[in-house]
């Protein structure tokens, strides 16, 4: 028996994205206890290799959301992309975080201006 776990994301503004998290394979003939269901260990990648999708699917839309100025609504370029780590309840995850351009609409001064207030 082959047994492939595949993730399938739909943003909140329609794309759909499908990821292959694993393929198992299992002996069909064989119902001894190491080799019915999911072992511990393949457990723990399955549940890690989702949640590595989820941050990173999460981190893309929230990026996607701030790259619109909320002053002039014009969409703002990437500076780069550096890969940041978020402790999370099964384990550390890696994930790609953007740095957003700031908009030239709000200048050096009008910037200092509001944080002096």
């Amino acid at each position: 028996m082959k047994i492939t776990i595949r993730v399938e994301v739909t943003t909140d503004y329609g794309e759909t994205a499908t990821f292959e998290i694993c393929k198992i394979d299992r002996p069909y003939r064989e119902l001894e206890p190491a080799k019915v269901g999911l072992s511990l260990a393949e457990g723990k990648d399955v549940l890690h290799e989702l949640q590595k999708i989820m941050v990173a699917m999460q981190a893309e839309e929230v990026c996607m959301l701030r790259r619109f100025c909320t002053r002039c609504h014009r969409f703002l370029d990437l500076k780069d992309r550096r890969i940041r780590k978020v402790d999370t309840v099964f384990g550390t995850v890696p994930f790609r975080s953007a740095r957003i351009i700031c908009c030239p609409c709000g200048t050096p001064s009008q910037w200092s201006s509001r944080i002096a207030r």
